[in-house]
This record gives structure tokens, sequence and C-alpha cells, in this order.
């Protein structure tokens, strides 16, 4: 991972490896513990990350106390010191969160009926999120997702019908 000529954050798709499911499971439920104050956890207001100028100055920010912060630090936490598996659960996040409003993943998530600010989410999600490839601007491929989401799906929910699920 790195920087371009422009300062932008770049990578390589290839950097960004599969993860185990149940650790990419556990991390997204963390990270959802910490955005909803279910969990303790320091402000990531107290938190800071350094930006490198292209003329070497070295710029600080500090972050503000909201959800997305929280979430973003209670998995790096979580993975620390592995850095490398830290980005690849949250650019698998980011690919997810893409993919979230579109029409088939309906089929895969749904309101919680006793607690609809609970999501209910396939567990094919989670082992798809974490172990398919991305794209160079860091996205599933649509159709290969979701056509790889009803076979894990179909393995998940029959567990002799097809191959090996990975992480089971």
């Amino acid at each position: 991972m790195g920087k371009d000529e422009d300062s932008a954050f770049t990578f390589k798709p290839e950097e960004i490896h599969p993860v185990d499911p149940m650790q990419f499971a556990f991390a997204l439920q963390l990270g959802s513990a910490a955005m909803t104050y279910r969990m303790p956890m320091k402000s990531p207001a107290t938190e800071g990350v350094a930006v490198v100028s292209k003329d070497g100055t070295v710029h600080r920010y500090t972050l503000v106390d909201r959800p997305a912060n929280r979430l973003m630090i209670a998995i790096r936490d979580h993975f620390a010191p592995d850095d490398k598996t830290y980005m690849s659960v949250m650019m698998r996040y980011s690919a997810l969160q893409r993919l979230w409003k579109n029409e088939r993943m309906k089929k895969w998530v749904r309101k919680d009926e006793q607690d609809p600010e609970k999501m209910e989410v396939h567990e094919a999600v989670f082992i798809a999120g974490a172990t398919l490839p991305l794209n160079a601007e860091g996205c599933f491929e649509e159709d290969a997702f979701f056509n790889r989401l009803e076979e894990i799906a179909k393995a998940v929910d029959e567990p002799n019908s097809g191959p090996p699920v990975p992480g089971r």
C-alpha cells in the first residue's frame, strides 16, 4: 500500500488478502458494538492521524468521536499489530457497505424482528466478504459476488450439497 504522486491512498488488490470468515464476522460485530456504544472504549477524540504532505510537512489531525471512527479504532485495536489483516478487514467491510443497498442483498440481510435497530445477516455474506477478491477500485465485482454468495449459502444451508465452504 502506498501513496501515488498526488498523495492519494492507493493499493493493489492483491495486497488485500482474504481473511478468516469467523475473524471477519467477529471484527464487524466488535465494530458494531463500538459504534453503538455497547462496549467500553476510549473516545476516538484521543486518537490522531498523521498525514505527510508532498513537501514533507507532517500534519496531525484529531478524530471526532463518531460511530464510524469508533468502529475503525475498535477493529484496529483488535488486530494490532497486524496492520495487513486490519487493512484487509476494513477494505472488505467498505466493499460490503457498497453492496448493502443493492436490491440483490435484500435476500441476505433483514431487520431483526425483535429489535428493528439490529440487522440479521446470513452467514454466507460474511464468508463471501472475507474471501472473495476485490477489484482495483476496492469493490467486489457484483455479479461474481452474488453468484458466489448463492453457492456459499447453499453449502451453508445444505452442508452436503456442494463444495466445502471456506472457514467452516
